[in-house]
């Protein structure tokens, strides 16, 4: 969390397009957070596979996806509309000369349009993207994490976990992640192969999750 909470604050000073910006721009910022989006969101979302697992091993899938709606949904909700991402709506239109006024006077102003469209209301969270998609693809995931859990005592899985603790065998999963890539790599202008979420493609997070 401290990295992300770094990595968004050297964002002010990068020289790439952000929200907000400082007046005086690093070059050695933006190597510094080039180097970050490289594993930064991949090692969260694979932090949340493995809470995933151990999520399932103690709770019916029902239960599971009643703990993920209360963790990321109700969370990302209250934010939306109520604190966080208003405010950081508000200062981007204010530090731009969009709006001049008070928060409380911007806050009915949120609702005017969709942010993607040139309006206000960021109905993904801008920087909660993180808690919208990790419950996408933790309902995406949910049949596969159950099927692990059941055959993990099977032949297939100790076959299987028997190659992965080969050494070097830590490389092939590199082959799905460049799949995906070289698939996404086409649709890069859009949400498909759009690298604006952390530095990588969303459909490559399902891989790392």
């Amino acid at each position: 969390m401290t990295t992300i909470f770094l990595y968004h604050c050297g964002r002010f000073f990068n020289l790439e397009y952000w929200h907000v910006k400082n007046n005086m721009l690093s070059p050695g910022s933006s190597i510094i957070l080039d180097v970050l989006e490289i594993w930064m969101m991949p090692l969260f979302f694979m932090i949340s596979a493995m809470s995933s697992y151990y999520s399932l091993t103690r709770r019916s899938p029902k239960q599971y996806i009643l703990e993920r709606f209360k963790r990321l949904i109700i969370p990302l909700i209250f934010c939306t509309f109520v604190i966080i991402v208003p405010v950081q709506v508000y200062i981007e239109r204010a530090s731009h000369g969009q709006f001049s006024g008070s928060f409380i006077d911007f806050y009915p102003h949120y609702f005017d349009g969709l942010y993607v469209l040139g309006g206000n209301f960021a109905w993904m969270g801008l920087h909660l993207w993180y808690l919208e998609f990790l419950f996408i693809f933790s309902m995406i995931t949910l049949p596969l994490f159950m099927l692990v859990i059941k055959q993990k005592s099977s032949h297939i899985a100790s076959s299987t976990f028997s190659v992965l603790t080969k050494p070097g065998a830590i490389f092939l999963f590199a082959i799905p992640l460049i799949l995906v890539e070289m698939f996404v790599g086409q649709y890069r202008d859009n949400i498909i192969g759009l690298q604006d979420f952390g530095g990588w493609s969303l459909l490559t997070y399902l891989v790392f999750l």
